[in-house]
């Protein structure tokens, strides 16, 4: 009993261990490496959902026999149950958020930028982009902002890239404005709010993953603006679900951590 808990418990790190290297990888040789990643983070995600939370569970349940294993199963146990259910959550709220009606009217339309590949817009980036289209096509008054600089080596902005691609698809050159400065999300929403000034109402165009993030900001900015969310390519959804979700934890650590060490703490007095 006491090898086949720190077998799972290994296995179960070695999970998110993994998923979080494999998110951290920004640039992709091709897209058959991206979708391969994907992949992998999906099935690793999955492992963990199906395998080693239900073992954890029940490893907990019965004790190892060990006092010193049987402390560090309820921390694993307890871990894993909070960043899983944690996940989950995420996924279903942010992919209900592309289903949302797109906003009534704006006079303003801001899409965030996403990583480019050699000045062309990948699925994701393109997925903000056709949202975006749709938002103007109700309201052709309205001026579009494209915020993203240059990044990761690339030779040209990612509003560059994003402007020559709502051109493409029928944007007047002359309704769209580039901010070419912004490397983060944080620094899109300032550097677009200097742009926009007083300008309301405004809608955010982003990825449904990245939707509460960016409410998050606007928040801590004192932005009313509204946040309109792109539904991701299905193909794509593992890795930037994960990235993003990841991202909040990180934005908001010290309640986290206050959350799972409270957990912890009830789950050792039941024992």
């Amino acid at each position: 009993m006491i090898i086949c808990s720190l077998f799972t418990m290994t296995l179960c790190a070695a999970c998110w261990a993994g998923s979080i290297y494999l998110i951290l990888v920004r640039r992709f040789k091709n897209k058959a490496a991206l979708l391969r990643y994907n992949k992998l983070v999906f099935f690793l995600m999955g492992l963990n959902l199906v395998g080693c939370l239900p073992l954890l569970l029940w490893l907990a349940w019965q004790g190892s026999g060990l006092l010193l294993v049987d402390y560090l199963l309820v921390i694993a146990t307890v871990t894993d149950i909070l960043s899983t259910v944690g996940l989950v959550s995420f996924s279903l709220v942010s992919g209900y958020r592309s289903r949302q009606a797109l906003p009534a009217e704006e006079q303003m339309i801001v899409i965030l930028g996403a990583a480019t590949h050699h000045g062309h817009v990948p699925p994701v980036l393109a997925a903000r982009l056709d949202r975006g289209i749709c938002c103007w096509q109700k309201q052709p008054a309205a001026k579009i902002i494209v915020t993203g600089g240059v990044v990761h080596q690339e030779k040209s902005s990612e509003a560059a890239a994003m402007a020559a691609y709502l051109i493409r698809h029928g944007i007047p050159r002359q309704q769209i404005i580039c901010e070419e400065t912004a490397k983060n999300t944080w620094q899109n929403l300032t550097q677009s709010a200097k742009l926009i000034g007083q300008v309301s109402p405004v809608v955010v165009v982003t990825s449904d993953f990245h939707v509460l993030r960016v409410k998050s900001y606007l928040k801590k900015l004192g932005l009313s603006w509204t946040v309109s969310g792109a539904k991701t390519p299905a193909s794509h959804r593992p890795l930037t679900f994960v990235r993003d979700y990841l991202g909040l934890i990180r934005d908001h650590r010290y309640l986290g951590a206050g959350i799972l060490l409270l957990l912890i703490g009830i789950a050792f007095l039941w024992i």
